[in-house]
């Protein structure tokens, strides 16, 4: 599901028990962040703000769905994560 706020805001959910990812399986935000990537980077460095909220178990596979979009950018994801946080353009709550 995305919701769109007239080019400001996206949200997109992944419901697990409701969607299905590209190999059949359950949907998890990470195949979102994976799917959309390049674009979701793009914006974070534009100024965009990424908000990750809810179970602590989904983080690993968040991180890594990120690793891998800037692997392929040939950027280090730990070092590109403090300069968001730092900007205030990457909040964790995860409990």
């Amino acid at each position: 599901m995305t919701e769109r706020g007239g080019g400001r805001f996206d949200a997109n959910y992944a419901v697990s028990r409701e969607q299905l990812n590209p190999s059949g399986g359950k949907m998890y935000v990470q195949d979102l962040i994976s799917r959309d990537g390049e674009q979701i980077y793009d914006r974070i460095e534009g100024g965009g703000v990424a908000y990750f909220c809810g179970l602590k178990g989904m983080m690993p596979g968040v991180l890594e769905a990120f690793e891998g979009i800037c692997e392929g950018r040939g950027v280090a994801f730990k070092e590109k994560m403090k300069e968001w946080k730092s900007k205030g353009r990457w909040h964790v709550e995860v409990y």
